[in-house]
């Protein structure tokens, strides 16, 4: 039954994912900004959501939560922002031996507009990596497990790709396997939500510092950077690995089912975020 569910949601996140593109296709600026962060938390939050606590009654013991230590935190959050590097050169090394179209691991953009900065920085480091990592490492994860750890892990990573097209598959895939590998070697979805934050925070401070040439193509000095990165990359993430898994488990709820008041004020949430989503597609643009 929680297969089946997973299934129905999944589904309806690739849906709204394709429609998203033409549904905000006229939009700019900080309107788009707006309207992309309230499609990612429609697309990933609430899926979650209704995954964990309500298809299914409360399934929030599903939800990776095992303490993590000082020092597992300081090497995730170092092998996020240094896996730009290894992701970006076997993207562009692939690309041309095997002549792929050229398309951009992430939305890097050099010299964007700087009142665009926080919106930015907001929606990509904080907003999407939580909702993201909910539903794909806290609920898609924890359903698919019993079928297999390492099953589980390639699922949700192929998902988590097909979600990011355009973005190169490949490296996406390649996060994702990392981002899962590490949910299950530290029982903790704060490891993909650090990792996740931090990976797309070191993409937002690329693109606006205007240093997107050193991470998007086959020149002498940004192969010699990213593998200088790659290099640092590989030493945070054994470190992360090695690191000692603490016993100890966050308190995320009783484990009780769902009160009909909780159920009410989840579906008030839900129309009110749907609600958000209309008006932000009615409002005038707001150019940068």
């Amino acid at each position: 039954m929680k297969a089946r569910s997973a299934l129905l949601l999944t589904l309806l996140v690739f849906l709204w994912q394709a429609l998203r593109a033409t549904a905000f296709s006229g939009l700019d600026g900080i309107s788009a900004m707006l309207a992309d962060a309230l499609v990612t938390v429609t697309a990933f939050a609430l899926p979650a959501a209704l995954g964990l606590l309500v298809l299914d009654g409360d399934q929030r013991r599903l939800v990776p939560l095992d303490a993590l230590s000082p020092e597992q935190l300081f090497a995730l959050a170092m092998t996020g922002a240094l896996a730009v590097a290894p992701l970006t050169l076997l993207h562009d090394m692939l690309g041309t031996l095997l002549s792929w179209p050229q398309e951009a691991v992430a939305p890097m953009a050099s010299g964007r507009a700087a009142a665009l900065f926080l919106p930015v920085l907001l929606k990509s480091a904080l907003l999407a990596p939580l909702c993201e990592e909910v539903f794909f490492r806290g609920y898609l994860l924890g359903v698919l497990a019993p079928y297999g750890r390492r099953a589980a892990v390639l699922a949700t990573a192929l998902l988590f790709a097909l979600m990011h097209m355009g973005q190169g598959m490949l490296p996406c895939a390649l996060l994702g396997v990392l981002l899962g590998a590490l949910t299950l070697r530290t029982g903790s979805l704060l490891a993909p939500l650090l990792v996740h934050g931090c990976y797309n925070l070191a993409i937002v401070l690329i693109s606006f510092a205007g240093l997107t040439p050193l991470f998007d193509r086959l020149s002498l000095p940004a192969c010699a950077l990213r593998l200088a990165m790659s290099a640092g990359f590989a030493c945070m993430l054994l470190r992360a690995w090695r690191a000692r898994p603490q016993q100890r488990r966050a308190q995320l709820a009783s484990g009780a089912r769902m009160t009909l008041g909780e159920l009410a004020r989840l579906g008030l949430a839900a129309l009110l975020l749907i609600a958000a989503v209309i008006c932000c597609l009615l409002m005038p643009e707001v150019k940068p």
